[in-house]
């Protein structure tokens, strides 16, 4: 058996040497320093830790990092300097984002989400270029499965999110309805899966379409009730507007306004949809 840098290790402890322990794993070893040794030892206890290449040599910690090697998690930046930005993951010595691995630049207390790896000398580092990280195989997923979101970042059109820990997704602002921010975690629904392994999420369960138009229909008819008969809203109105006005997507809007008018239930004026009298 091989000891795995930049993971738990679950060790067997052979002897005590100056300033530290040796532990083993089958011929494979490693020295656990005394001072990060939290309870009595003796030869022959098991013992795990995390064992990270410093200064060249393999060393041990009964400490568990925020995250491990493959994993993404949202850690806090409490240094930026000339090699890249440190982020504290739980350990005496802070994780290094370095420059190069950095999408944007941080700042002190920033929240960022990493995806945590080995470079070529086994030393772990963080690194916040994510999408080439997703596995892109969602034969296990399907439409309407509960899933967790990471949220790493936020576009124009939702939040960029990481799903189950291995995937890459948006949640779309139509389909949020939260403030969210950078290192939230939330339960979310798979509402589309792309060709490229992308997932399309929403904080609701996807409903069946007619379930879904029954719902904006209620929508749009309670806001022109609410209003007095006259929404000032049209096809050609901003899509936040609608989004802020019925938090509902102007897609959505659309299909409302044109299933309303077919039944005769409004007429649509320039400037907005008024209720028939």
């Amino acid at each position: 058996m091989k000891i795995r840098v930049g993971q738990m290790n679950t060790l067997e402890v052979v002897r005590e040497v100056p300033g530290a322990w040796v532990l083993t794993a089958g011929e494979d070893s490693v020295r656990l320093p005394s001072r990060d040794v939290q309870r009595e030892l003796v030869v022959g206890d098991t013992v795990e830790v995390f064992v990270y290449v410093h200064r060249g040599l393999r060393t041990a910690t009964t400490r568990k990092p925020y995250g491990t090697v493959g994993q993404f998690v949202a850690l806090e930046v409490v240094d930026v300097s000339a090699p890249g930005a440190f982020v504290d993951w739980g350990l005496a010595k802070d994780l290094l984002i370095p420059n190069n691995e950095l999408h944007d630049p941080l700042r002190v207390g920033d929240k960022v989400v990493v995806n945590i790896v080995l470079d070529r000398e086994e030393r772990v580092m963080g690194v916040t270029w994510l999408q080439r990280r997703f596995s892109t195989d969602t034969s296990r997923l399907w439409i309407g499965q509960r899933v967790s979101a990471l949220v790493y970042g936020e576009t124009g059109r939702g939040f960029q999110v990481v799903v189950e820990g291995r995937f890459g997704g948006m949640l779309f602002l139509d389909q949020t309805h939260q403030n969210l921010r950078i290192g939230d975690e939330v339960a979310a629904f798979i509402r589309g899966i792309r060709g490229d392994g992308r997932l399309d999420l929403s904080l609701t369960l996807p409903k069946q379409k007619h379930t879904a138009l029954r719902d904006e229909l209620s929508t749009v008819a309670d806001a022109i009730a609410e209003r007095g008969g006259f929404l000032p809203l049209t096809d050609k109105s901003d899509p936040d507007d609608i989004r802020h006005e019925l938090r509902i997507s102007k897609k959505a809007f659309k299909r409302a306004v044109g299933a309303l008018y077919k039944a005769r239930k409004i007429t649509i004026e320039a400037d907005g949809i008024r209720w028939k009298v």
